[in-house]
Parts: C-alpha cells; structure tokens; sequence
C-alpha cells in the first residue's frame, strides 16, 4: 500500500505540475509582451522586403547606367581609332619624311 500511496501521489504532483506549467504558457503566449514582440518581427520582415526590393531596383538601375557609360565611353573611343579612315577605304602617305594631309600636297 505505501508504495501505491506513492505511486499515486507522484502521479498527482506529476499533473499538477504539468497542468500548472501548460496554463503558464498559455498564459505567456497570450501577454502583451509576446504580443509586441510578434508586431515588431512582421513590421521587421515588412521592412527588409521593402529594402530587398529597393536594393533590386536600385541595383539594376545601376547596372544599366554603367552599362550606358561603357557604351558611350566605348564609342568615344571608335572615335579615336587613328585607323577609322583608312578602314573607310582613306590612305596615309608619308612622303619626303611627312605625312601629306591634303591631295594638293601630293606630288
């Protein structure tokens, strides 16, 4: 009997704390500190999506500005090309040490 006696009040202190401890959570889920906290991390997602997306955005159009200088910068320098005449079909004539720049010099 002692043992039984035991056994039992072991099961009843055993659901007493178990039943004392679901209540206290349940009682924690539900507080205004929990509550704040769970406001405050759907605000925090809110705001890194939205920076997320402001970055993307911002990023491409970066990229897409870089990608116009290079464009530009790349044409300025076809421009430069010493030999874009003479890919045009033009010659260079280097006569009595100089260059002839003009048809009329040309002997």
């Amino acid at each position: 009997m002692f043992v039984e006696d035991l056994f039992r009040r072991l099961e009843l202190n055993t659901k007493g704390a178990l039943q004392y401890y679901k209540d206290r959570v349940s009682s924690l889920a539900k507080s205004y500190a929990l509550l704040a906290v769970q406001q405050k991390m759907i605000h925090a997602r809110s705001d890194i999506k939205s920076l997320k997306d402001r970055l993307g955005h911002n990023s491409e159009l970066y990229h897409k500005n870089q990608r116009k200088v290079l464009t530009n910068l790349l044409h300025r320098l076809d421009k430069q090309n010493p030999n874009e005449p003479l890919e045009k079909g033009f010659v260079r004539v280097w006569q009595d040490g100089k260059w002839i720049r003009k048809s009329t010099n040309f002997r």
